[in-house]
């Protein structure tokens, strides 16, 4: 034991207490086996898998189409891959749940056509789209065909309205994101965050890239 002085000049006793390196050890290895069991349990859960094929109208491969998966509840990340020349894809590392297709871009240097865009089960927009079920450690096949954007109907065929209608109603929504997306990177900005600034870069030119897309659709389907 050791006497110390306080600044009114009487004696502070202080009594050192020391804790056994057993019981820091334990508690260390205990730490760390939680924190890993933890990490282990969330990267298990991430195993599903969203897969298919993607044809034109005709049954003709679609290479450069891009798919994406958006979770429907909790994560707010966007996952995608590009068809590859034979018209396959994979997104794989999801964590189960529901989660909405869309297919869009599309073209390649060989072929530079873009496709009309389309979420799953020929729906135009992401509200209205269906939901694809995925569990974990499994693989969903989710394929599609889609038309392309120069694809239109012939002179003396009426044009479908509701497809007009779709395609200027998610035009208008694409043109929406792309503000929602300068807004981001403006604040990003002001923030100096550069991470979240690349980011938001990404998002601002996928927003401009869906523009392209919707107002091609639009010339096809309208």
């Amino acid at each position: 034991m050791r006497t110390l002085r306080s600044t009114l000049g009487s004696p502070v006793s202080t009594t050192a207490v020391r804790v056994p390196a057993v019981v820091l050890s334990a508690t260390l290895a205990l730490l760390v086996f939680a924190s890993w069991t933890a990490f282990a349990s969330h990267e298990g859960e991430m195993n599903a898998t969203i897969s298919g094929t993607v044809t034109d109208q005709a049954g003709a491969p679609l290479d450069g189409v891009c798919v994406t998966a958006y979770p429907t509840v909790g994560d707010l990340v966007e996952y995608g891959a590009d068809t590859s020349p034979a018209g396959t894809y994979e997104i794989g590392a999801l964590s189960p749940g529901d989660y909405k297709v869309e297919f869009a871009c599309g073209g390649s240097r060989t072929d530079p056509t873009p496709v009309v865009p389309e979420f799953h089960l020929d729906k135009s927009t992401k509200a209205e789209a269906d939901p694809v079920a995925v569990a974990n450690e499994a693989e969903t096949v989710v394929d599609a065909q889609l038309a392309l954007a120069g694809d239109k109907p012939p002179a003396d065929m009426p044009p479908n309205a509701k497809a007009c209608d779709d395609a200027k109603a998610a035009a208008a929504a694409a043109r929406k994101d792309l503000e929602k997306a300068k807004a981001k990177l403006k604040r990003a900005k002001g923030a100096g965050d550069a991470e979240r600034i690349a980011r938001a870069k990404k998002k601002v030119k996928k927003a401009k890239l869906a523009i392209r897309d919707a107002d091609a659709a639009v010339e096809a389907a309208c």
